[in-house]
């Protein structure tokens, strides 16, 4: 006599059915809903605070084309309503939210997908990664210049009270 695993036609392994409607996919339980709304909440966060591309999708910036692949597949699950692991009705609070996300994903995806652009894209950021090391440099290099020489100086020359400034620079006597 087959057992009633069997019978129902399901296998070791396999997800409960919804009795009501045997094809639609299992409901989410609250753990999971849970785990889910973390998730996309972390995703939706990191996308935000990203600041280039590779930010966008979490890989490295020598990531081969099959690591940026899976990486847009693993955001795509939470961010493209109809790829949603869990059906659930979302917060119309965070629908902007997750439209904006998944246009950087997507645009991240585009551009780190392909060759040439993301060549392109590269010695873009190398180029303005160079400008803001170079203007930090800069000030930073200026204020310690006029810090040491330049202000300090020009104010004791500028200062007529100071008896070295009214004094003849070229007398020995004065140094």
């Amino acid at each position: 006599m087959p057992s009633s695993r069997q019978r129902n036609g399901s296998s070791r392994g396999s997800k409960a059915v919804n009795p009501q409607n045997p094809s639609s996919p299992p409901k989410p339980t609250d753990k999971q809903i849970r785990a889910f709304f973390r998730e996309l909440k972390q995703l939706l966060g990191r996308v935000e605070r990203a600041s280039n591309h590779y930010q966008v999708l979490a890989v490295d910036r020598i990531a081969a084309t099959g690591e940026i692949k899976m990486a847009y597949l693993r955001a795509v699950a939470f961010l493209h309503p109809s790829y949603f692991e869990i059906s659930v009705a979302l917060p119309t609070s965070l629908i902007p939210q997750i439209d904006q996300a998944f246009e950087k994903v997507s645009r991240a995806f585009a551009v780190l997908v392909s060759f040439n652009r993301r060549i392109d894209y590269d010695n873009t950021l190398v180029r303005e990664m160079s400008a803001a090391a170079d203007e930090v440099y800069s000030e930073q290099r200026t204020s310690e210049i006029s810090t040491e020489f330049g202000v300090i100086v020009a104010d004791e020359a500028m200062d007529e009270s100071n008896p070295k400034a009214a004094a003849d620079p070229h007398d020995p006597s004065n140094w």
